[in-house]
């Protein structure tokens, strides 16, 4: 994934909602970059997983920030609604930046 620098990009999977879905959000800055696995609880802000199953890097490019992240298929995560990838069949993506 690359951003350019002061922008936001979300997923979200297994939905096209937030609601009650599996939330990764990716935040370029210039200094303080970040990606953070959250969930989302009805029409409210979604909530930051305890578990962080997502992990990875990121590196400042110019005017941009470059984004490499990767987890595990199922994570066993019970907190965080987190969706569980299926090896051979079409899932369902959503996004908002």
């Amino acid at each position: 994934m690359i951003l350019p620098n002061d922008s936001w990009f979300g997923l979200t999977l297994g939905s096209y909602s937030m609601e009650d879905s599996d939330i990764l959000a990716f935040q370029a800055a210039s200094n303080s970059s970040k990606f953070t696995d959250y969930f989302g609880v009805g029409y409210t802000p979604p909530v930051e997983d305890l578990q962080q199953d997502w992990t990875g890097a990121f590196q400042h490019k110019d005017s941009e920030v470059h984004f490499s992240v990767q987890r595990p298929l199922d994570t066993a995560d019970t907190q965080g609604k987190d969706f569980t990838f299926p090896l051979d069949e079409p899932f369902t993506v959503g996004y908002a930046f």
